[in-house]
């Protein structure tokens, strides 16, 4: 489904679309009804890609443009901020029809400009409001992170992880996902290492060989179907591929041989 809003992404909102905060209604549709796992994924294929399409085009057509008008108009609005009536009025005075004609002119431009890229909004200019947000945005990726890792421990049913890695990794996240990974079952497991691997999280990247030292061999088997990391160290290569386990081992000879 990623392919979808690449496809678009020339012709509909250009650059706006490198910016998740743009596509609302596309990344809660892949968050929440896009399955993970590659049977589910292509099963609902015939579904999800004429909604995923009807996402994008209401994101693109609809949803940005809205967003970006409170923006536009306040570019608009600076034509009239800052004006010395006192020091200077007869300029400002003549001034005033060029301001008239030009206040639509630029709310015009800034709409289309907002519409079609990743522009800033206008309050990320004060860097204290910028500061709270991602401040903001920083702590809601964290808890949403720790629920996860918790929804896991606790068995949920393959609960979707969040949508995007937190900001800072620090040793709380650390320590609840050391936990997690120790005490889950294998299911778990895989469902974490996967989510680990798809965002590229923190333990991921230190180790991207821990779903294939894991002791249940259905999680190896399954962490080798989609191998890319590059060669795993030696002794573990050695070990794959005399894994006690036959498919183990017949996967690790196709996706580990020199």
């Amino acid at each position: 489904m990623k392919l979808v809003p690449a496809l678009l992404l020339a012709t509909l909102s250009g650059c706006a679309w490198s910016n998740p905060a743009n596509r609302p209604l596309w990344s809660s549709f892949e968050k929440h009804l896009v399955p993970e796992q590659d049977a589910a994924f292509y099963a609902c294929l015939p579904l999800t890609v004429p909604a995923g399409l009807v996402a994008v085009l209401l994101d693109a057509l609809l949803v940005h443009p809205v967003q970006v008008t409170d923006d536009a108009a306040g570019d608009a609005a600076d034509l009239w901020r800052e004006l010395h009536w006192r020091e200077e009025y007869y300029t400002e005075l003549g001034f005033l029809p060029l301001r008239a004609l030009g206040t639509p002119v630029v709310f015009v431009g800034s709409w289309f400009g907002r519409s079609l890229f990743d522009i800033e909004p206008r309050e990320s200019r004060d860097p204290a409001v910028r500061a709270a947000a991602l401040a903001a945005v920083a702590g809601a990726r964290r808890a949403e992170w720790l629920a996860f890792f918790a929804a896991l421990e606790q068995g949920a049913a393959a609960p979707k992880p969040p949508a995007a890695p937190p900001v800072e990794w620090d040793d709380e996240l650390g320590a609840a996902f050391d936990h997690a990974h120790r005490t889950l079952g294998a299911r778990g497991r895989f469902d974490l290492l996967c989510a680990a691997k798809r965002l590229g999280l923190h333990p991921w990247l230190a180790d991207p060989w821990l779903g294939l030292r894991d002791p249940d061999p259905v999680v190896r088997y399954l962490m080798l179907g989609d191998w890319r990391e590059g060669p795993p160290p030696a002794e573990l290569r050695a070990a794959l591929l005399s894994d006690e386990n036959e498919m183990v081992r017949a996967r690790a000879a196709v996706k580990l041989r020199e």
